[in-house]
């Protein structure tokens, strides 16, 4: 079965204690961020992060160990199957496709809500030999206009050589982490995150319509 589901092999083996997890991504890889992007962040208030997928699945375990934990208990990821067996990223997991409600907005308005906007996995084209954004999540695109937070493009700059043939591919849940549980443990990679200005409420302000929005946060 896809990710868009879970088979019966995929939940016998996520309720296994083996799987991805913080200690796993802290073991492989040497995590970097600079004081610059830190100090860009609200202290006090919420904001939303808005991130590439330079892997696949995995981003959420890298920023919740990068990022210090004045900023890491404030997180808010949307839910991703890959990894609804770790207790301590599950309980993040607090966004959803839904309409919010206006009491899920006044609760996200003071949280650091990172949004991946094209999905879960990153999309490779073979004849180019590159990951793509996959298509944007319009509900995503809603989401940010709801929430009417301050906005920082965070790009991670990571990768795991011994799979990124085949994480772009229609794997099962069990079998992507299995390529990915066996990679980690193989190699040593780097990862760096890099925060960006805000982008300009005033040109936010101008965008009258969600494929506008999209276009301006794409650029």
């Amino acid at each position: 079965m896809s990710i868009l589901g879970k088979s019966n092999r995929d939940r016998v083996y996520l309720s296994r204690k083996f799987a991805l997890d913080a200690k796993l991504v802290k073991d492989s890889f040497v995590l970097h961020i600079d004081k610059l992007s830190l100090n860009r962040l609200p202290k006090d208030s919420g904001c939303i992060l808005l991130c590439n997928r330079p892997i696949g699945v995995i981003e959420e375990l890298l920023i919740d160990s990068i990022l210090p934990a004045y900023l890491s208990e404030k997180i808010a990821f949307y839910d991703n199957p890959f990894l609804s067996s770790n207790e301590g990223i599950r309980d993040k997991m607090v966004l959803n496709n839904d309409d919010c409600s206006t009491e899920d907005i006044a609760r996200l308005k003071n949280q650091v809500n990172v949004i991946f906007p094209a999905g879960v996995l990153s999309k490779r084209r073979n004849h180019k030999r590159a990951k793509v954004d996959g298509r944007w999540n319009r509900q995503t695109v809603r989401h940010i206009r709801a929430l009417g937070l301050p906005i920082y493009p965070l790009l991670l700059e990571a990768r795991v050589a011994t799979a990124g043939r085949v994480l772009s591919s229609f794997h099962s849940v069990h079998r992507t982490t299995q390529i990915l549980v066996s990679a980690l443990q193989a190699e040593k990679n780097n990862a760096t995150m890099h925060i960006g200005r805000s982008i300009d409420q005033r040109q936010l302000r101008l965008c009258s319509s969600e494929g506008q929005l999209t276009r301006l946060l794409r650029s």
